[in-house]
């Protein structure tokens, strides 16, 4: 891969890159197609001579050009000496939240808006209640995790 910047003005630059084009398509066949497909806006702004004269490498204008060549693969990562494993209970867990029933209910009012009344109906019926005044406050968490999976924020 090779990079090509141009500097300069519009006018600058449409010309350095149509003299860049034509003196590829002088070295390689499958530029001059390139060349010969100019956009529109490079020949209303750099007009064309009578009789263009073949650019050569020599009497070309020289374009602000940079090559960069392709950067190199990442070299592959040396083995890593493997760390020692954690003991299996030494995970820190936060202590679950404890909500309150108006953050509960608070959550469930978009939810209604939403028309999912038939979703918190179900919720209900898991939790065995009639309203959500019935669930016992030990179960708040697991209320907030399913109001969650609804599309609750809480």
């Amino acid at each position: 891969m090779m990079k090509i910047s141009f500097e300069g003005n519009v006018t600058e630059v449409l010309s350095d890159m149509k003299a860049f084009l034509q003196q590829r398509s002088a070295l390689s066949p499958d530029a001059g197609a390139m060349a010969a497909e100019t956009h529109p806006d490079m020949d209303a702004v750099a007009p064309k001579a009578e009789a263009p004269a073949p650019v050569t490498p020599a009497s070309a204008p020289a374009p602000a050009v940079t090559a960069s060549p392709a950067p190199a693969p990442a070299p592959e990562p040396a083995p890593a000496q493997k760390s020692p494993e954690p003991p299996v209970g030494a995970v820190p867990t936060a202590p679950a939240k404890d909500y309150s029933l108006d953050e509960l209910l608070t959550a469930t009012a978009p939810l209604m808006d939403a028309g999912k009344i038939s979703e918190l109906q179900a919720l209900m019926q898991k939790y065995g209640v009639a309203s959500m005044m019935e669930i016992p406050k030990e179960r708040y968490g697991e209320l907030a995790t399913d109001l969650r999976a609804l599309g609750a924020r809480i």
